[in-house]
């Protein structure tokens, strides 16, 4: 069985996409009609330097890995998207036109830009316990789960000066503490509500398709109903992403294979992990998990000449690939 998954915001660099807007002229003239500028001359040039601005690179990512997918002659046992790239595996199970997907990430990507306010952070280490306890104290009470991207990396949202007291807490607990700074907002919780109601008047009237295809919802890491397309969507913006366990599912299916369409390969890097986790014993998990924060101590202190973990430094990361 193969799975096509689809990437979040953050995945898209200038330069990307060239090959495909040439092959594509006409959605690329229906998103600019949908957009009124050209994507083309976003992703390609980026003159005005928005492309990582929220707005536009979710439009940008969205549009990709749409092309990505018409690039692909097979259909999939399922499709699932991290976060934004919920929406690309929406259109990519019929549930939507091009047109309606890339109108609704417009929406959603201006009512995040505008709702500035809040902070996000990953915290790695294979301490579950240690992060649900420190919520539940009145000192990061205020704090929600945003996303849990692995088995060892989960991203907390809130206030930008309580996300900020993270830092003296994860040193503590020796946990890896890496600021989003790129991501300004609360995404994924509570401090997302006004958002999911401008978001729930937008799409009132709209009318959608039953998936051709099983789509994995964010929220409940299963598969959507036809009953579910509005509720999953809307509340995707105050839920957390449900990226583990959704994967686990999946492999849960059998053999599965996993084929990454859009921007970047961060997805697939996620994916890598939750896979290893559940193959290895944890003894040796929990070992490659050590060895790993050994060699980001190594790089960040060789790099940033630091002694401490404030900086979002991970090979293969950076503070744009956790969303």
């Amino acid at each position: 069985m193969k799975t096509f998954v689809f990437p979040g915001q953050g995945s898209i660099k200038k330069g990307m996409g060239e090959k495909l807007f040439n092959k594509y002229p006409e959605i690329l003239k229906m998103a600019d009609d949908v957009l009124h500028y050209s994507v083309k001359n976003l992703c390609l040039r980026d003159p005005d330097n928005l492309l990582q601005a929220t707005e536009y690179t979710q439009s940008a990512t969205y549009v990709l890995s749409v092309l990505s997918f018409l690039e692909r002659k097979d259909k999939p046992d399922f499709v699932a998207g991290l976060s934004l790239g919920e929406y690309a595996a929406l259109y990519a199970a019929g549930v939507y036109d091009f047109k309606t997907g890339l109108a609704l990430v417009r929406k959603r990507g201006q009512l995040m830009d505008r709702k500035s306010s809040g902070a996000m952070a990953a915290v790695i280490g294979l301490e579950p316990e240690k992060i649900k306890n420190a919520l539940s104290t009145d000192r990061f009470s205020i704090l929600d789960y945003s996303l849990f991207n692995t088995p060892s990396m989960t991203i907390l949202a809130g206030p930008a000066s309580d996300i900020a007291k993270l830092e003296p807490w994860c040193k503590k607990e020796q946990l890896f503490y890496f600021p989003l700074h790129q991501l300004k907002g609360a995404f994924h919780s509570r401090y997302m509500q006004t958002v999911k109601e401008e978001f729930q008047e937008f799409i009132s009237d709209m009318l959608f398709s039953p998936p051709e295809i099983p789509i994995i919802s964010n929220v409940t890491a299963r598969p959507y109903t036809t009953d579910s397309i509005k509720k999953n969507i809307l509340d995707q913006f105050t839920e957390p992403v449900q990226w583990t366990a959704s994967v686990n599912y999946l492999l849960d299916k059998g053999k599965m294979k996993f084929y990454e369409l859009g921007p970047g390969n961060v997805t697939s890097l996620l994916i890598s992990d939750i896979r290893a986790y559940k193959k290895m014993p944890l003894f040796i998990y929990k070992l490659r998990l050590r060895l790993l924060k050994t060699k980001l101590s190594r790089q960040l202190n060789k790099r940033y000449n630091i002694h401490d973990q404030k900086t979002s430094g991970l090979k293969g990361y950076n503070s744009r690939h956790f969303f």
